[in-house]
């Protein structure tokens, strides 16, 4: 798997996308509708934080929470706080055999996720969702 700790600045904004994984796919020789991306929220939510997938706005996540999709899936994100947001952004592929559907991107309006897991689980978590890291 590939990761990268990002840090969102204030003012930085990251218009509605999709990501292309074409650099991932190139390197570790993986077709993009196998890939997955996973967002771990590393600070509990600030004011000006915000984060949107699939035409569903979040706020208010605490850390530890993620959200999980395939690339197609549009999201966006942005600080207009004034404390930098910080995420951990994890690129994988299902392993294979593994049936349980990982996409998770349906927002609960007053929780960005179903559960809550701290930092030190998100790889025993990842793995037990089924994604290679």
């Amino acid at each position: 798997c590939g990761f990268v700790f990002y840090r969102m600045d204030f003012m930085d904004i990251m218009p509605v996308h999709q990501d292309h994984y074409a650099k991932y796919c190139e390197i570790f020789g993986k077709e993009y509708e196998d890939v997955y991306r996973a967002v771990v929220f590393l600070d509990e939510w600030q004011s000006g934080h915000y984060f949107e997938i699939d035409g569903q706005g979040a706020v208010n996540w605490e850390r530890g929470e993620y959200v999980i999709w395939k690339g197609s899936v549009p999201h966006s994100a942005s600080n207009i706080g004034n404390k930098p947001r910080y995420t951990l952004q994890i690129t994988g592929t299902k392993i294979a055999g593994r049936h349980q559907d990982i996409h998770s991107t349906k927002i609960q309006k007053s929780k960005i996720l179903k559960t809550a897991y701290t930092l030190k689980y998100v790889g025993a978590l990842l793995k037990q969702r089924g994604l290679v890291i």
